[in-house]
């Protein structure tokens, strides 16, 4: 066999060797200047070296919400494939807006609600990006994507003090997510390298068992993630999880039996522990991925570094997750003097880094320290809204600098009254954080569209829905 040919067979099944062949210099985006610098220092973080791309979650993820619309991405809410049941699956994965998105990110335009990821980029944070998580689909040009994540319901037989969910107690009956869309899903299935499982609480959730068995049966090589809260472990679950391909996150918030039971409200800590227990010895035999999912609040961030060190003695992986809603337990809206009393107290520990998941759970631990030193920035939003505004309109509406800047200017001080006049004064640096986080072109075009009366009246509905 020709050499050139073994190299291109060695690439089709070594897809982490086949995606570092790959390697490119990353596309300067043409409006964001601050972005753009920061590109190079990106890269040298990124696990399988530069790409042309900062991200491709645009052609390779899709993520089912629990109203039917259909996301790139968990951290993007704001800009949306489509809504399942107003369109077909073929017609959202095919369809303009996904096309939209896609060929954006192929310039590095991340205007289009991807402020979380092209914020922490532009401030230096890179560890922990989902972004990282789709390179090594950096070539996959097919059309289908290479990842699914379902989160089609809040079902769930706890109630944990932190979280938002409502209508946790019933499993609906007339879920749109019913027996056609599972076989509309079904083509999809049959291509995808991973599929990823939320809640409420899987285990619990019927239609998730429909997805599990097609996929493990016609896609048997497919990766299927699930995050449990470890209260459910019965033998349908064993076998299931025995027969396909699973790696599983169990989330554990402390390991203080009476702290874990006032925040998990429900469970049976040592129930929970027993069935970790359980998952534990699951993946060393099956030689499968386990993590421990922590979410960290007000209520348990002096237990982080006893989680850490119960991860690394029993060689796991930890996935922290940070709490921004409701925002009286949040840490990111604790006053700066309480942030860095944290931060000194996580900083007074350390920990071994000898083992590849040592090492990877220590800049998990690592990046909670950056973010409490990135949440006691003080930030102009206004400024920085202007800023985002204008580089939609250089990447998007093909202006010059001066003109986008100007016109950016005008619809923040314009909004800044619309607000005032509205009554929110109090409010106003939350209402416009909040715009920052979210996809400029629904924003300007709300903007355009709407009259000042019309806006205040959505801007009232929206305020009183907030926890403020």
């Amino acid at each position: 066999m020709k050499a050139g040919k073994a190299n291109i067979l060695k690439n089709v099944f070594h897809p982490i060797e086949w995606a570092k062949s790959l390697t490119r210099k990353p596309y300067k985006p043409k409006g964001d200047p601050e972005l753009a610098a920061k590109l190079n220092e990106y890269s040298k973080h990124r696990p399988l070296g530069s790409r042309r791309q900062i991200c491709y979650v645009a052609n390779n993820n899709m993520l089912f919400s629990r109203d039917g619309t259909v996301l790139a991405c968990s951290y993007n809410q704001q800009f949306k494939f489509g809504k399942y049941h107003e369109k077909s699956i073929d017609e959202i994965v095919m369809g303009e807006k996904r096309t939209q998105f896609t060929k954006a990110h192929q310039h590095n335009n991340l205007t289009l609600g991807c402020n979380y990821c092209r914020n922490y980029i532009v401030s230096g944070k890179y560890q922990g990006l989902k972004t990282m998580n789709y390179d090594i689909y950096s070539g996959n040009k097919s059309k289908w994507p290479a990842v699914l994540e379902f989160d089609i319901s809040s079902y769930c037989n706890l109630r944990c003090i932190m979280c938002n969910e409502k209508n946790r107690e019933v499993e609906t009956e007339n879920n749109i997510y019913n027996d056609k869309f599972i076989e509309e899903i079904t083509p999809l299935l049959k291509h995808i390298k991973e599929a990823k499982f939320y809640g409420g609480e899987p285990f619990v959730i019927k239609q998730y068992y429909k997805i599990w068995d097609i996929i493990v049966n016609l896609n048997p090589q497919a990766k299927i993630f699930v995050i449990t809260n470890g209260t459910h472990l019965n033998e349908r679950i064993k076998n299931l999880l025995n027969n396909g391909n699973f790696e599983i996150s169990v989330s554990i918030d402390s390991l203080n039996n009476e702290k874990f039971e006032k925040i998990r409200k429900g469970a049976n800590f040592e129930k929970v522990m027993q069935h970790l227990d359980w998952f534990i010895d699951y993946s060393k035999r099956k030689k499968r991925s386990l993590s421990l999912s922590m979410t960290i609040f007000r209520e348990n961030w002096e237990d982080i570094p006893d989680i850490l060190s119960y991860c690394n003695k029993n060689k796991i992986s930890v996935f922290f997750s940070y709490l921004y809603n409701p925002r009286e337990l949040s840490l990111w809206t604790l006053p700066n003097n309480e942030k860095d009393r944290i931060k000194e107290y996580l900083s007074g520990f350390t920990f071994t880094a000898k083992s590849a998941i040592e090492q990877y759970n220590r800049k998990c631990y690592t990046e909670i320290i950056e973010h409490l030193r990135y949440w006691s920035q003080n930030f102009d939003d206004k400024l920085q809204l202007v800023s985002q505004l204008s580089n939609y309109f250089i990447e998007n509406k093909n202006m010059s600098t001066e003109t986008a800047r100007a016109h950016a200017t005008e619809i923040v001080l314009n909004l800044t009254k619309l607000i005032r006049e509205a009554g929110y004064e109090n409010q106003l640096e939350t209402i416009i954080a909040t715009i920052r986080n979210g996809d400029m072109q629904s924003f300007y075009e709300a903007y355009l569209n709407k009259s000042a009366e019309s806006l205040k009246s959505e801007l009232d509905t929206w305020v009183k829905s907030l926890t403020l």
